[in-house]
């Protein structure tokens, strides 16, 4: 159960979404079905505090155990590409910061994700 949101400068058509979230279901393996998608497009965004016109995107994936260094290495890739190919990103204009959850941390359906992966 992925939580992903994507920030960024550009106006995002709304097909945007759906393949964002197919993409990363490849990616992660994880379901399209499961994640969680919060798209901020027309933002300010920039690096370095520097609006010139070069297009940026911030990038933050939460999840409950598929995050870790070797793993996140290949997603920033992956995700990196994706991006240059279907947003036009340039590499160093895009950044994506990982955070594994604690599934006792996190909340749904009335319960938390611990309890109910615990009756799988």
């Amino acid at each position: 159960m992925p939580i992903v949101t994507l920030s960024t400068d550009l106006i995002l058509p709304k097909e945007f979404d759906q393949r964002f979230v197919e993409f990363l279901g490849k990616v992660l393996n994880k379901p399209a079905g499961n994640i969680f998608v919060h798209i901020n497009d027309n933002q300010r965004v920039s690096l370095g505090g520097v609006l010139n016109g070069q297009s940026t995107v911030i990038i933050e994936i939460k999840a409950i155990g598929v995050l870790n260094p070797t793993a996140n290495a290949d997603y920033s890739k992956q995700i990196n590409d994706y991006l240059s190919t279907e947003l036009d990103i340039p590499a160093g204009r895009s950044i994506v910061h990982f955070i594994d959850l604690n599934p006792g941390f996190v909340g749904k359906a009335g319960t938390t994700m611990e309890q109910l992966l615990s009756k799988k």
